[in-house]
C-alpha cells in the first residue's frame, strides 16, 4: 500500500523483534539525515540490507500465496451458481475477499513492474504506479466494506422487518468512487523499487509531472486520505455499529423464552456471526495500527518530511527496517480472513472441505483418525491401569483375609 509516501527516515525504536537490525537502522539513519556516508558505512548497509530484504521477500512470498489461494476458495463458494451462502451479509464478505485478493496480486506483480530493470530500461513508471495504486485501492476497500457489513449486520438486527440490504449496488458505488479518488490521486507515487544493484529492496518516486499541475502536491491528498479514509473513520463507524449489534443481540438474549429452542439457535448463531465479523475487523485493526501509528507519529507530529528536505535538498522515502517490517505487517491483513471463517463458520468449512483436493482432505481425515485413536489408546490405558489397580486391591483384601482367619 502506498504509506509509503509518508514516511521519512524513521527510528527504530524495538527492543525486540528487531534487535538485530539496530546497528543497521542507526547507520541508515545517519546516511540519510546527513546526506553523506563513507565507504564502510555504504558496504554495512548493502550487507545487512541483503538479509533483511531476503526474509521479506519470503515473508511476501508467503503472504501473497496464502492470501490468493484462501480468498479465492472464499470468492467462489460465496458467488458459485447454486451456492447456499449467497446473501447479503456474504455478497460483502465475497467482495471484501476479492479486495484482499486484489491486494494479494500485486505483491508479485509490484516485482514485475516496480524492478530495477523495467523501470530503468523500459521506463514503464505509469504501470508500477498503477499497481501500487491498485494495492491502496484494495485496502481502502476492505476496510470500507468491512464498514458496510457491519452497517448491513446492524440494519438486519435493529429493524428485522426492513428490506433486504442492496449490497449489490451500494459495493458497486463503493468500488467505483474509491477507484476515482485513488486513481486522481496517483501521481508522484512512493513505491518499493525491487533488484537494484546495491539492494533487494529500495525505494523511489515514480511517475512525477509539473503540467497541468504540480504532482508533489498529491502527497498531502494522499496522506490525508489513506489516514483518515482508510482506518481511521472507517473502523470508528465499524466499531460503533458493532458496539450497538452487540448490546441489541445479546439483550435479545436475556429476553428470549429458553423453551423455544427455535428462537434459541437463532440467536445463538447471529451472536457467532457478529463474533466472526468483529474478530475481522480486530485482526484488521490490529495489522494496520502500527504502520499508521508510525504515519501520525513522523509526518503530522515531528514533520520529519520538511526535515529531510532541508538535509537533502530532495524528497526521501523511508526504508527503515521497522517501516518494511510494519508495512508487511499490515499488508498481511489480507490473509487471515479464510482462516476465520474456516474456524468460526460451519457452513464455510463444510464448503471449504469440498473445494479441498482429495489429496488434503485425506490428509485432514487421517490427521483426525489419528488423533481419535491417540485419544481412544489413552482412555484404554486409563481404564487398564483402573482395572489393575482395582486387582491389586481385591487381592490385598483377600490375601489379608486369609491371613486374619488363619
Amino acid at each position: 500500500m502506498e504509506l509509503n509516501e509518508v514516511f521519512f527516515n524513521v527510528t527504530d525504536t524495538s527492543n525486540s523483534t528487531f534487535a538485530n537490525f539496530t546497528r543497521l537502522q542507526n547507520v541508515s539513519e545517519d546516511k540519510n539525515f546527513t546526506g553523506c556516508s563513507n565507504d564502510t558505512q555504504a558496504s554495512t548497509i548493502n550487507n545487512d540490507h541483503f538479509n533483511r530484504d531476503v526474509f521479506l521477500i519470503v515473508l511476501y512470498t508467503v503472504t501473497a500465496i496464502v492470501a490468493i489461494i484462501g480468498n479465492y476458495f472464499v470468492c467462489k463458494i460465496i458467488l458459485s451458481k447454486n451456492s447456499k451462502l449467497r446473501n447479503s451479509t456474504n455478497i460483502l464478505v465475497a467482495n471484501l475477499a476479492l479486495s484482499d485478493l486484489i491486494g494479494a496480486i500485486t505483491i508479485p506483480a509490484q516485482w514485475l513492474f516496480c524492478s530495477y530493470y523495467v523501470l530503468e530500461n523500459w521506463k514503464f513508471e505509469i504501470p508500477c504506479a498503477i499497481t501500487k495504486s491498485t494495492q491502496v485501492l484494495s485496502f481502502y476497500m476492505s476496510s470500507l466494506i468491512m464498514m458496510l457489513i457491519a452497517l448491513e449486520r446492524f440494519i438486519s438486527v435493529a429493524f428485522p422487518t426492513s428490506p433486504p440490504f442492496p449490497s449489490t449496488i451500494i459495493v458497486s458505488i463503493t468500488w467505483l468512487v474509491t477507484t476515482l479518488f485513488v486513481a486522481s490521486s496517483i501521481g508522484s507515487a512512493k513505491i518499493f523499487e525491487y533488484f537494484t544493484p546495491e539492494r533487494v529492496i529500495s525505494c523511489r518516486i515514480v511517475f512525477e509531472f509539473k503540467k497541468p499541475f504540480n504532482s508533489g502536491n498529491l502527497r498531502s491528498l494522499r496522506v490525508w486520505g489513506i489516514w483518515l479514509g482508510q482506518y481511521v473513520i472507517p473502523l470508528f463507524v465499524t466499531i460503533l455499529l458493532y458496539a450497538l449489534i452487540v448490546r441489541k443481540v445479546w439483550a435479545q438474549r436475556r429476553f428470549t423464552n429458553s423453551t423455544n429452542s427455535t428462537s434459541d439457535k437463532k440467536n445463538q448463531r447471529q451472536r457467532r456471526l457478529v463474533i466472526m465479523l468483529v474478530l475481522v475487523v480486530v485482526v484488521f485493526l490490529i495489522c494496520w495500527l502500527p504502520l499508521h501509528a508510525l504515519n501520525f507519529t513522523d509526518y503530522v507530529i515531528k514533520k520529519l518530511e520538511k526535515k529531510v528536505k532541508k538535509c537533502t535538498k530532495k524528497v526521501s522515502c523511508n526504508d527503515s527496517t521497522t517501516y518494511f517490517f510494519l508495512y508487511w505487517f499490515g499488508i498481511s491483513s489480507c490473509c487471515y480472513n479464510p482462516f476465520i471463517y474456516w474456524w468460526m463458520n460451519d457452513d464455510f468449512r463444510k464448503a471449504f472441505k469440498k473445494l479441498l483436493p482429495s489429496y488434503v482432505l485425506r490428509l485432514i481425515q487421517s490427521e483426525r483418525r489419528k488423533h481419535v485413536l491417540r485419544g481412544q489408546v489413552a482412555t484404554e490405558m486409563s481404564d487398564i491401569k483402573l482395572t489393575n489397580s482395582s486387582s491389586d486391591k481385591t487381592s490385598s483384601l483377600y490375601i489379608r483375609s486369609n491371613t486374619s482367619d488363619n
